[in-house]
């Protein structure tokens, strides 16, 4: 058996074709299956299915070492669901920080060009509060407005903003 921290593979090594081919289909009648190759002389029926390496050894009765198998499997599911979220999380904080710096840019550009009053008194709200609070989401954002509004609805201002910045920065390579 490989160790089953780096992969799930038990072998069982025979000296004839035909005891390994009975003992395939001995493990086939409860459900288990396997493959067989041949290997330095010796006939190999190999499982790969965890489920199935788990089966085996407890038909065998080595139920301690199921036991351990089991540990192993749960422990590494765990750590592949730990960095799953961690990854996802951080694949969300780094589109969150983008996302407020395309903001803020396009705030500070728009300040440039001496537009900012040219934006109607909502978006001039978030504007300021964006360079204000870099840090926050645009439900936070959303939460800090004279006149509060959702996630969505701060999102659909900074893309009048964003289009606004856009039109200016035509303006000024044309110029």
């Amino acid at each position: 058996m490989i160790d089953p921290n780096k992969e799930y593979h038990l072998e069982f090594n025979t000296p004839s074709e035909l005891l390994c081919s009975d003992l395939q289909k001995l493990l086939g009648s409860i459900g288990i299956s396997g493959g067989q190759l041949l290997r330095k002389n010796m006939y190999v029926l190999y499982l790969k299915d965890s489920e199935h390496i788990e089966d085996t050894l407890t038909y065998m009765g080595a139920q301690q070492c199921t036991i351990a198998l089991m540990n192993i499997k749960i422990r590494k599911d765990m750590r592949n669901k730990a960095n799953r979220v961690r990854n996802c999380d951080e694949a969300n904080i780094n589109k969150v920080v983008g996302a407020a710096i395309r903001q803020i840019q396009d705030i500070q550009w728009i300040t440039q060009c001496g537009q900012l009053e040219a934006l109607s008194p909502e978006l001039q709200e978030l504007a300021e509060l964006r360079l204000e609070n870099p840090e926050l989401s645009l439900k936070e954002l959303g939460e800090l407005l004279s006149e509060p509004i959702g996630r969505s609805g701060v999102n659909h201002r900074f893309q009048k903003i964003a289009a606004f910045a856009e039109e200016l920065r035509k303006r000024a390579a044309d110029a």
